[in-house]
C-alpha cells in the first residue's frame, strides 16, 4: 500500500485530473531529439480514426496566406486532436491503477507491464515499485498538449508546411536524431555535428513523437510543471501560458518563447 505522506495532495489532483479527463472525451538546443532505439511498448485504447498516410498537401499553391493558414490549420488539428486522446486514455488508465492501488488492492502482472512500459515510453525511472512516487511522475508526465501550441509550433518550425524537411520526410517540428541514416542530413549542418533532420512515416507519427518528446524530454520539465499547476487549479493550461516551458527548443531561448506567443495571438482566428 502506497505511504501516506503527500498522499491527499495526490489523490486530489487524481479527481482533478479525472474530471478534466471526461470533460476532453466528450467533446532547443536539443531540438526535441527523436530515441530511435526505442519503440512504443503501449498500445492505443482509441482506435476511432486512422492517420492519413499520403503525402503532405502543397501548401505552397495558397497564394493569399490567410488561405494557406486555414488548409495548414484544418488538415494538422485532427493529428494533434487524435495523440492527444490517445495520450488522455493512457493517462485516465494511470489513475485508475493508481486509485487501485489506494484502496488496498494489488495490481496483476498485465497491469505491472503495461505501467512499465508506459514508464519506459515516457522516461519514468522504475525500480519495480509502484508507488506515490511513481505514479506521480506518470501523471505528470502523461497529458494533453494544447492543441494551439502544436498547431503554431509546426506552422513555425515548417515554414506552414512547405519547407524540404515537411514535404520530404514529415517532419513539421524540426526535430532531429542522432543515429547515422535516421534522417535526412542538413546540407547547413556545422562541422562536426552528427544531428540528422528526423524522417517519420507519416504525418501521423510527427504529430506522436512531438507530444511524446513534450511530455518526456527533461528540457521540457518547465512546460510540464506549469501544466500541473493548471491542473491543480482545475482548469486547462493554454498553448500561450505552456510556451514557457520551450525556451530549451531552440537555441533562441526565451525569444523563442516569445515568437510562439506572438504567433499564437496573432493567428486566433484560425485556432480557435
Amino acid at each position: 500500500m502506497i505511504k501516506k505522506k503527500n498522499k491527499l495532495l495526490l489523490i486530489l489532483f487524481i479527481s482533478i485530473s479525472l474530471s478534466a479527463f471526461e470533460s476532453c472525451d466528450e467533446n532547443n538546443n536539443q531540438r526535441n531529439p527523436v530515441d530511435n532505439n526505442k519503440k512504443d511498448t503501449v498500445k492505443s485504447e482509441s482506435n476511432s480514426m486512422i492517420y492519413r498516410t499520403e503525402n503532405i498537401p502543397d501548401f505552397s499553391v495558397y497564394e493569399d496566406i490567410k488561405d494557406r493558414k486555414k488548409a495548414f490549420f484544418s488538415y494538422l488539428k485532427p493529428f494533434v486532436e487524435q495523440e492527444n486522446k490517445k495520450v488522455l486514455y493512457e493517462r485516465n488508465y494511470i489513475l485508475s491503477k493508481y486509485q487501485k492501488v489506494n484502496s488496498n488492492d494489488s495490481l496483476d502482472d498485465s497491469d505491472k507491464s503495461r505501467l512499465l512500459g508506459l514508464a519506459s515510453k515516457y522516461r519514468v525511472k522504475s525500480k519495480l515499485k509502484f508507488d506515490e512516487d511513481f505514479f506521480r511522475q506518470l501523471i505528470l508526465k502523461v497529458d494533453e498538449i494544447p492543441v494551439e501550441l502544436a498547431l503554431i509550433q509546426a506552422a513555425n518550425e515548417s515554414a506552414w508546411g512547405t519547407s524540404y524537411f515537411a514535404k520530404t520526410g514529415n517532419n513539421l517540428f524540426g526535430q532531429w536524431c542522432f543515429t547515422p541514416g535516421c534522417g535526412i542530413v542538413p546540407r547547413k549542418r556545422n562541422e562536426g555535428a552528427t544531428h540528422e533532420v528526423a524522417k517519420f512515416e507519416t504525418v501521423g507519427e510527427s504529430v506522436a513523437t512531438y507530444i511524446r518528446n513534450l511530455n518526456s524530454h527533461p528540457a521540457y520539465k518547465p512546460l510540464r510543471t506549469t501544466r500541473y499547476v493548471a491542473r491543480q487549479q482545475k482548469r486547462r493550461p493554454s498553448g500561450h501560458e505552456l510556451a514557457i516551458g520551450l525556451q530549451k527548443y531552440s537555441a533562441k531561448g526565451m525569444e523563442y518563447v516569445e515568437i510562439i506567443r506572438v504567433m499564437i495571438k496573432k493567428n486566433k482566428e484560425y485556432l480557435f
